[in-house]
């Protein structure tokens, strides 16, 4: 049984957290990847110009007031750490030593960024298409890969299809 002393937490957050903006990716590189565009791309996985396009459009989901306990997180960090998520695949404990921010506020603020992407644009990026979309699709897979009834394809991925009986 733990005695009430290791069941106390030891501290309130973990004496690495607290040099992130001295020593973190996104206070040690956002300025210096904004003067090299290539370089921005290369770390974000999106454009500069489309960064900032995304940045605004969600800026008002994205904007936390600073406490006297704790400055928040700015949007830019926030979308940064969700891209940087979504483009390498990294775990939460990898991004957690990249941007030095706790694992469990990672994950917070990716599923939150998600959920506000999905809010803010999903009637933009993704519309509702209708039976002749669906038809134009398919006619455009069928020509150009010679795959009938096909109406959607993933790129980079390798799937092991079984060929059901009869």
């Amino acid at each position: 049984m733990l005695t009430n002393e290791l069941r106390r937490r030891r501290q309130w957050v973990h004496p690495i957290i607290p040099q992130r903006s001295r020593k973190g990716h996104f206070h040690t590189l956002y300025m210096d990847l904004r003067q090299h565009p290539e370089k921005f791309y290369g770390f974000c996985r999106i454009s500069m110009s489309s960064f900032d396009i995304l940045l605004a459009s969600l800026h008002p989901g994205l904007t936390y007031q600073d406490t006297n306990m704790r400055r928040c997180i700015s949007p830019e960090e926030r979308l940064i750490v969700t891209l940087s998520f979504l483009g390498t695949g990294n775990l939460f404990a990898s991004l957690h030593f990249e941007f030095l921010l706790g694992a469990s506020t990672i994950s917070r603020i990716v599923c939150q960024i998600c959920e506000v992407i999905w809010q803010r644009l999903w009637e933009a990026v993704m519309p509702k298409p209708k039976a002749e979309d669906w038809i134009r699709i398919a006619e455009g897979f069928h020509l150009d890969a010679q795959f009938p009834n096909c109406i959607g394809a993933l790129d980079g991925k390798h799937i092991c299809v079984k060929k059901p009986p009869h």
